[in-house]
């Protein structure tokens, strides 16, 4: 989680916790999705940073999801999505070479 900690809170200019909602890894790959909060539980602020519009217009979908990969012993961000209103995984099995079985699968 702290690996993807320092970008989120750099994006959202504002320290944050996560409620994972989903974790799962495979060998060296992690994926995670998860609602960023303020320490001690508070919804982050969406207003300190670049989602503001897109919460006023509804077009925020509040969570995190993240692709991360571990070398040399540290797990690192590979991918990032904040506030999407979509699905943005769909395709980072291919774009980044992460396996299939990592992502969560619709039917």
């Amino acid at each position: 989680m702290d690996a993807l900690r320092e970008p989120v809170m750099a994006e959202l200019k504002q320290r944050v916790i996560f409620v994972v909602k989903q974790l799962k890894v495979c060998g060296n790959w992690a994926f995670i999705e998860a609602d960023p909060k303020q320490p001690g539980g508070r919804p982050v602020d969406w207003n300190i940073g670049a989602y503001a519009d897109a919460v006023a217009d509804d077009m925020c979908g509040g969570y995190v999801h993240a692709l991360l990969v571990k070398s040399d012993g540290r797990w690192r961000v590979r991918e990032q999505v904040i506030c999407a209103t979509d699905v943005p995984w769909v395709d980072w099995a291919q774009q980044f070479g992460a396996p299939t079985a990592l992502f969560p699968q619709f039917d």
